[in-house]
Order: structure tokens, then C-alpha cells, then sequence
């Protein structure tokens, strides 16, 4: 646009003077002041068009455009790589499963007035049956098993406390109670199914009144049963005891640790004897094969 009017305005002053020069006519010469300024004006003119298409020009031109550096917003953080707080860490599982808690147990309740029970049953081949006794601390519990099979016995307590481990094979117990509370006893068979019979014994115990040293027990006991006592008594004292009425009833006698001092072969319901150790002596009153039960009276001395 800016060149267009340049163009126009160098136009009309060329037409200008070439009309000048078709009139005949001279015109009156214009003083050297009117040139002058005349000059002057044409410069000018020419001048600043000059000057205007200058401009024109460079602000046609594109600036200088910087280039372009790679930044990164301050505000934009690197990318880390995190877990979720709320991803827990995989653990492994464990190798050997926890004890069975939910084990069938089945539980052993003495008969009134009665010291000890016999449980029959069957257990499978690799498998655990489960009996659960109730007992008081320091009593003491005697548990026999027998089986035609193999089969064995552990016993430990509600609480955790091991009496006979289930590594091992044994057949019988025998031992103080450390605590009052339920005393679970698991009949393990090995392979093949196992048909057992087990004794559980809890004797009641006999204690001697202040300087007396003779007592008079009176009882009951079921035909082909026992009625199981304890009784402490230090090595060299005699020991005499006496079961009634004879004839159905005898006595068995041996020391915790295994001692016999009245076998049950011999079927008598008298005993006098030395006793070998300082300990505890279990006392039997056994019945004869019947039915119902059968009354007694148990007189013991020992000094």
C-alpha cells in the first residue's frame, strides 16, 4: 500500500513537467527564493515517502524470533516410581499348616464317686482321635492304652504344656498334673486302622489327720471294677491295709514308680509290708466280675 503511494506521487510530478514543456507560453521564472523553496519541498516530499516506505519495510521484516530452549515447568515433578501404600508386600504361606482346631474332641466325665473311666473305640489308619479330661492340679493321672495294632499317645494341656510328646510312641502315662484345667489326650494310629481300649486313672487321695497314722474309708466299687486311693509313705514304715467284706474284693498295691508290693494275681484283700522308698503307693480295691456295685470299707495304717 505504502509503495502504491509512493509510486502516485513520483507519477504526478513527471506529468507535471512534461505538461510543463508542451505549452508554448514562457511562464514568468520564479525568483531564486520561490526555487528554492519549491526544491526544498520536492525534497522533502521525496524524503519522507522515502523515509515512510523505509518503515514500512522493516516492519514488514519478521524479528528475530529466539530459539526455543527445552525447559521443564517447575511446577511439573519427575515421575518416580512408587507401590501403593495400601499394596501389602506378598509373604509366603506357610509350609506346614497350624495345628487342627477344630479337631473333633470327645470328652471323658467320671461317673460320681468314681476314680477312673476305660474308653473303647476305633481310630483310622494316619488319623487322631481326641479325648479331653478335666483335672486338678498336682492330682495325679495314669492313662494306659492297649491295641492290637500300632498305635500311640499324646497328652498335653489346654494351656500348651506337653506331658507325653507325639513324637514318640508310648503307650502310658503317668505323672503329676502342673495345672487345674482340661487335659487333652490324642490316640494316634500308624498305618492301619487301630481298635484300642484305654484306662484313665484319677486316684483320690488319702491323707492322715493331725498325729494319727491309721484311717477307715468307706465305699462303693462296680462289679469288674476298681476304686483307685493314693497314700504317701516314707521308706521302712509299715504299711497295713485291709479290704471288706472279702471274697468279691481284693487289693493291688505298687509304688508310682512301678514298685509291686500286692499284684492283682493274688486276689487277697489283706496286705502288710515294708515299704521299699519314700513315695507315693497306689491303692486298688478291685471287684469281682457281676453287675451293680458292691460296698466297702478300706482301713489303711502306716508308721
Amino acid at each position: 500500500m505504502k509503495k502504491n503511494k509512493i509510486l502516485t506521487c513520483i507519477s504526478l510530478f513527471i506529468a507535471l513537467v512534461v505538461l510543463s514543456g508542451c505549452f508554448p507560453s514562457t511562464p514568468a521564472t520564479p525568483s531564486s527564493a520561490e526555487q528554492t523553496q519549491a526544491a526544498l519541498f520536492a525534497q522533502a516530499t521525496l524524503t519522507k515517502v522515502a523515509i515512510e516506505a523505509d518503515i514500512a519495510t522493516q516492519q514488514a521484516l519478521p524479528t528475530d524470533t529466539p530459539e526455543p530452549t527445552a525447559t521443564t515447568p517447575a511446577d511439573t515433578p519427575e515421575p518416580t516410581a512408587t507401590t501403593p501404600a495400601d499394596t501389602p508386600t506378598p509373604t509366603l504361606a506357610p509350609t506346614t499348616a497350624p495345628p487342627t482346631a477344630d479337631m473333633p474332641e470327645v470328652r471323658i466325665s467320671f461317673e460320681p464317686n468314681t476314680t477312673n473311666a476305660v474308653v473303647m473305640g476305633t481310630v483310622l489308619a494316619y488319623q487322631t482321635q481326641r479325648y479331653v479330661a478335666y483335672a486338678f492340679e498336682d492330682q495325679l493321672l495314669d492313662i494306659t492304652l492297649t491295641s492290637g495294632q500300632d498305635a500311640a499317645l499324646s497328652i498335653f494341656g489346654r494351656d500348651g504344656t506337653v506331658l507325653l510328646s507325639p513324637m514318640g510312641d508310648q503307650m502310658s502315662f503317668r505323672g503329676y498334673l502342673p495345672a487345674t484345667q482340661d487335659y487333652l489326650i490324642d490316640v494316634r494310629a500308624a498305618g492301619t486302622n487301630a481298635n484300642f481300649n484305654m484306662y484313665i486313672m484319677i486316684p483320690q487321695r488319702l491323707s492322715f489327720a493331725a498325729g494319727a497314722h491309721s484311717l477307715v474309708i468307706n465305699g462303693n466299687v462296680k462289679a469288674s471294677g476298681d476304686h483307685n486311693f493314693i497314700a504317701y509313705g516314707l521308706a521302712g514304715q509299715t504299711m497295713k491295709v485291709t479290704v471288706e467284706p472279702g471274697g468279691d474284693l481284693a487289693l493291688t498295691i505298687y509304688g508310682i514308680d512301678g514298685t509291686v508290693l500286692m499284684g492283682s494275681h493274688n486276689f487277697g484283700n489283706t496286705f502288710e509290708g515294708t515299704l521299699p522308698s519314700s513315695q507315693d503307693y497306689i491303692i486298688n480295691v478291685d471287684s469281682a466280675p457281676g453287675t451293680g456295685s458292691r460296698p466297702f470299707t478300706l482301713t489303711l495304717d502306716i508308721q
